[in-house]
């Protein structure tokens, strides 16, 4: 008798905490606001149809409107994860973006288009994996996320000198993303989001976000708070550190300070009775980073200042660009001792189309570039590598 009223409240014991826990329990977006993940699923399904089974649940309980994702290896099995979620669909960044994927709801957002940047070979060394952009409206606003999974591994150290160095490859990958976010969207609504693979707390001379933490007008990295508390929060909890990052920038700072505004590193494993090895053995090593806002369109953006390397009014006095429209033959003309030793010109997904090297370039020296192809396109000026001034000109028939 003792032995069958043990076995019977063992039974109910074991009942009651796996009703207690169910992925089904987890919450984080609302239908009154914007809601926005950065996700690492480690080379997703790490165990099979669990791992399919277990991200669906995910997904579908957290009510989330865009994922960005990371590490997707097998695009039909995430395609299966979210086939009973009929509000979302999934679309990926192909071969050059390297298992980089997004998923979202169809009913919150609309006229959804993706394109990657920097996917030429050339970029392979700063961004091993092409960043893939998701453009999108929302509530009769356009905002569009950039995901990408940074170079990892490094000691530490930013070696500046290195181009091999891996926290240098980050930079320089970052630096690619946020100067054309700088140059073309810099008054839009723009989240960069993904596994960066670096912290935000480095110390100043190994910092590669340096530019953007300390331009909090400009930029803000919501989930620095995350970062700043008990590494128990942090979303790579195996080394630990916090590598997964969502950057907010330009209006949507506007959106930051509310308070239905959240950003949460979702401990998943919470809500799995085998916690964390149950978590890292069938999904992931990485938590989701979520933040959410309660979004309204700005049409005043005069209090957003430039950053320091984006292109301000000053810089836009000390260069011409013309004609524009042009028939090909583009001129530039350089004042008050300006200086300049690289041409670039893009279209408008980032590709490459022509550069050019300028030597000895002085006070009211006049460079050209030549474009045969009609279209809209992105003028670049560098000098030694730094991008000091954009422009964009249209190439007429």
């Amino acid at each position: 008798m003792i032995i069958r009223l043990s076995i019977g409240f063992l039974f109910t014991l074991i009942s009651c905490v796996s009703s207690a826990q169910s992925l089904s329990n987890l919450s984080f977006g609302t239908e009154s606001t914007f809601e926005v993940a950065a996700w690492n699923i480690e080379w997703f399904p790490k165990n099979g149809q669990t791992s399919v089974n277990s991200v669906g649940e995910i997904i579908g309980a957290l009510n989330i409107d865009v994922w960005a994702l990371q590490e997707i290896d097998d695009s039909s099995k995430l395609k299966q994860s979210i086939a009973s979620l009929s509000d979302y669909k999934a679309v990926f960044g192909g071969p050059d973006s390297r298992g980089l994927a997004y998923v979202y709801n169809t009913k919150t957002i609309s006229n959804v288009k993706s394109f990657r940047l920097f996917d030429e070979a050339k970029y392979s060394s700063p961004l091993p994996r092409a960043p893939f952009v998701l453009e999108f409206t929302y509530q009769d606003s356009v905002i569009r996320i950039v995901d990408n999974h940074y170079k990892c591994c490094g000691n530490g150290v930013w070696d500046k000198s290195n181009t091999g160095d891996e926290e240098n490859r980050r930079y320089l990958g970052h630096r690619l993303i946020m100067d054309y976010i700088d140059s073309l969207w810099s008054k839009d609504n723009v989240i960069l989001a993904g596994d960066l693979n670096d912290i935000l707390t480095d110390d100043r001379n190994n910092n590669i976000f340096q530019n953007e933490l300390t331009n909090s007008r400009q930029y803000r990295f919501v989930d620095l708070p995350i970062e700043e508390s008990n590494n128990v929060n942090w979303s790579y909890p195996s080394w630990p550190s916090h590598l997964d990052h969502i950057l907010i920038c330009g209006p949507l700072l506007k959106q930051f300070n509310k308070p239905t505004t959240k950003v949460q590193c979702i401990k998943v494993e919470k809500e799995l009775a085998g916690g964390w090895s149950e978590y890292d053995r069938n999904i992931s090593d990485h938590r989701p980073v979520a933040y959410k806002f309660d979004f309204k369109a700005t049409n005043n953006i005069k209090d957003t200042i430039e950053a320091p390397n984006s292109i301000s009014t000053t810089e836009k006095a000390r260069f011409k660009v013309f004609p524009n429209p042009s028939k090909g033959l583009i001129n530039i003309q350089q004042f008050e001792g300006t200086e300049i030793t690289e041409v670039v010109v893009r279209d408008l997904s980032g590709k490459l189309i022509t550069t050019k090297k300028i030597e000895g370039s002085s006070v009211e020296n006049s460079s050209t570039i030549q474009v045969n192809k009609p279209g809209v396109y992105l003028i670049q000026l560098l000098f030694e590598g730094t991008l000091i001034y954009s422009d964009s000109v249209v190439i007429s028939e």
